[in-house]
Formats: C-alpha cells, sequence, structure tokens
C-alpha cells in the first residue's frame, strides 16, 4: 500500500512554484550584493540593485499568493483520491502531509523574501545618507 501511496502523491521536489521562488530569492539576493560592493566605488549605481531586490520580493508574494491558492485546491486532491478506488485514510493522510509540508517550505521562502525586501530598503537608505 505504500508503494500505491507513492506512486499516487509522489511530487517533484520542487514544484514550479517552489523553484520560481528560489530563482527569484537567488537574483534579490545577487542585486544586494551588487549593490553593497558598489557603494564604494560607485554608490548612486547601487541604487538599481536596491530596487532589483525590493521587485524580487514583489515577485515571490506573487508565486507565494499563487501556490496557495493551488495548494488549498481541494477539488484536485479529492479528484485524485476518487481515481483511485476512493482512496483510503492513509492515502487522505498522506495528501494532507504532503500539503503540509509545501506550504512549510513555500512560507520560510516568502519569509525569506521579506528579509530580501528589508535588505534592499536598508542598501537605499544608505545610499540616500551618503550620495
Amino acid at each position: 500500500m505504500q508503494e500505491k501511496t507513492r506512486w499516487i502523491w509522489s511530487l517533484a521536489w520542487p514544484d514550479s512554484y517552489t523553484l520560481e521562488m528560489a530563482i527569484y530569492l537567488q537574483e534579490g539576493a545577487d542585486a544586494l550584493l551588487a549593490g553593497f560592493e558598489k557603494i564604494a566605488t560607485t554608490p548612486t549605481a547601487s541604487e538599481d540593485d536596491a530596487l532589483s531586490a525590493r521587485k524580487a520580493e514583489r515577485h515571490i508574494e506573487k508565486s507565494y499568493r499563487r501556490a496557495l491558492t493551488e495548494l488549498f485546491e481541494t477539488k484536485a486532491y479529492h479528484a485524485k483520491l476518487q481515481g483511485q478506488g476512493g482512496g483510503s485514510g492513509t492515502d487522505a493522510l498522506h495528501c494532507i502531509t504532503e500539503i503540509l509540508k509545501r506550504h512549510e517550505v513555500n512560507r520560510h521562502l516568502s519569509n525569506g523574501a521579506d528579509r530580501l525586501a528589508r535588505s534592499g530598503q536598508t542598501l537605499h537608505d544608505i545610499l540616500v545618507k551618503i550620495v
């Protein structure tokens, strides 16, 4: 029965939303690094990097909301369980566990995006004071 459950609910990690959020998080972090490196030599050029970091946060939040919408769409899970002969309690429990795991990972990525935006704002604040 365990193999059947894995087959039904084996979702590839990362899913498209998790991957999208991770890519934007990396892009934002790279922009911050570039911005902080430019402060000593060309501080005005750092402003674009600060904006890029905050823009990456907005992209992540949009992805996060889309991921939550899809994640908690119960009709899809119900259809999968019904397609397997109604499913068992074990299948349903595995489904719920999968939803909670994905939600937790996505929530951490969203929290990382908030920190990214805060760091971008800090970079911007530094630039305002030194330019």
